[in-house]
């Protein structure tokens, strides 16, 4: 379950309060003492001359005041085509904010406030739209790019580049994990579409040497800062602002955490100790944070932390399926309810355990996720620089290698699965990656496909059907000097 839910979950009022033996609420200083010191946070401050992200909010405000499509086919109607320049219009203000934005090197929120009691009902949640308004925004840059692309190939480029560097800014470290995680969905969109502009006429040498150079800009991971922002600014947050147990927690708001129901909690002790779960849960972000700073091959699995985490816990399937509604189970009998109640109220700290099984495996789910995205940052270079090549000699690279030439770095020809070069079959068209299994399948998958993908394949001119196309002619300024 996401933080920002559990957070709505805890401030729900108005049900009656369990008995509970805890501590009262701290602040996020001072429970931060408790934790392990690898995953405290550093904040150093970022002067708004270098801060890009009140400009991205507010661009993302006013592109929420637009609506319309964004979708544009293989072959767009006329009327699809009109339809997309009249939203256009109206998000120009919104482009022009963008812009600037993306040109400041971070991208940082505005931190809690670390010397109060937290106030779980001013959630992330609130931040939300804005960064979902982000995501709008980038598919529309890259509508116009694509419109531009036969006219002004100057400022398709322009716009690609924008587009992709909203999400880099968004996963550079300085956010939360939603975030980044809407980060990599912007560069998912600029780097797919870039791959389809690198065909049209519009866009010659300077425009793919451009986006070339924005791609591959700060090609190290961040992933491990921002662990520690979600963790201190989040998690954190979330476990120092519980109400006071003395005041009593709401039952409904445990039941419902845990999908359990409502009544299930109704006059059973529970314990919660806030800095031994602070404890607990930096051991395993600690580890996490390892990962992010190791290759592929020497991931550690964060399952046997979180299990130690959570020890004495007792199996809480029947009761959360009884809780959802599942209307193909059977309901639990008073007799095996009263048991699971008595062991929970044996287990010590069992408030913070539960807490810790529910929010703490998301640090392990998103580590592939930041692989996945530095495969496609990679491809994507790789995409660019092919292009170049195709124009240059009227075919693509048989060997990634011959792309360096163009200005493809080293760096982005490496598979972070395997740590090796990305595999290439030019008789196909296709590069792949051998992705998390660390496998290589052959690069037998769809182009563009890695969500159901064994390997994650790409096509080396960046369409989707991995055929490459009768080569373009050279025309005037081709071939582009050599970059040295």
């Amino acid at each position: 379950m996401h933080i920002s839910v559990v957070v709505a979950l805890l401030v729900v009022s108005g049900c009656s309060a369990i008995q509970t033996v805890s501590d009262p609420p701290v602040t996020i200083r001072e429970l931060a003492k408790s934790v392990d010191p690898q995953v405290r946070l550093d904040r150093q401050p970022v002067p708004d001359s270098q801060n890009g992200w009140q400009l991205a909010a507010r661009a993302g405000k006013q592109a929420m005041t637009v609506h319309g499509s964004t979708d544009l086919t293989a072959n767009p109607s006329t009327e699809e085509v009109e339809q997309a320049k009249k939203m256009l219009v109206g998000m120009q203000e919104s482009f022009r904010l963008l812009r600037n934005a993306a040109s400041r090197p971070v991208w940082a929120p505005a931190p809690p406030r670390q010397d109060e009691i937290p106030n779980l009902n001013d959630t992330a949640a609130t931040t939300f739209p804005a960064f979902a308004a982000l995501k709008t925004l980038v598919k529309a840059l890259t509508v116009q790019a694509r419109l531009e692309s036969g006219q002004n190939g100057g400022s398709a480029a322009r716009d690609m580049t924008t587009a992709f560097l909203v999400g880099k800014r968004l996963t550079a470290g300085h956010g939360s994990l939603i975030q980044y995680l809407v980060g990599i969905a912007c560069e998912a969109v600029a780097a797919r579409r870039m791959g389809d502009i690198v065909h049209e006429p519009g866009i010659g040498w300077s425009e793919l040497r451009r986006m070339l150079a924005a791609v591959q800009a700060d090609p190290a991971s961040h992933f491990d800062s921002t662990l520690k922002v979600e963790f201190n600014d989040s998690v954190l947050r979330t476990f120092a602002g519980i109400p006071d147990p003395a005041k009593g927690i709401p039952a409904k708001v445990v039941a419902d955490l845990m999908s359990f129901p409502p009544d299930f909690f109704q006059g059973v002790p529970i314990s919660y100790d806030r800095r031994e779960t602070a404890r607990d849960a930096s051991k395993i972000v600690a580890v996490a944070i390892r990962n992010a700073r190791s290759p592929w091959s020497r991931q550690e699995d964060l399952s046997p932390e979180i299990e130690a985490a959570t020890k004495g816990l007792p199996d809480t399937s029947p009761i959360e399926s009884v809780g959802t509604g599942a209307d193909d189970r059977k309901p639990l009998s008073s007799e095996d309810s009263r048991s699971l109640q008595r062991k929970f109220s044996s287990v010590p700290n069992s408030f913070g355990k539960l807490l810790i099984r529910d929010m703490m495996p998301i640090f392990a789910q998103a580590q592939e996720a930041e692989f996945r995205r530095l495969a496609t940052e990679r491809a994507t270079a790789v995409v660019l620089a092919s292009a170049i090549e195709r124009r240059a000699t009227g075919h693509g690279p048989s060997r990634l290698s011959e792309l360096y030439r163009w200005g493809l770095s080293k760096a982005s020809s490496i598979d972070p699965f395997s740590g090796s070069q990305f595999r290439i079959d030019a008789s196909r068209g296709v590069f792949w990656s051998v992705g998390a299994d660390g496998k290589d399948d052959g690069g037998k998958d769809r182009p563009w496909h890695a969500a159901a993908a064994r390997d994650y394949v790409w096509a080396l001119d960046g369409r989707s059907t991995g055929t490459p196309p009768p080569p373009k002619p050279a025309t005037s300024g081709y071939p582009p000097p050599r970059l040295k």
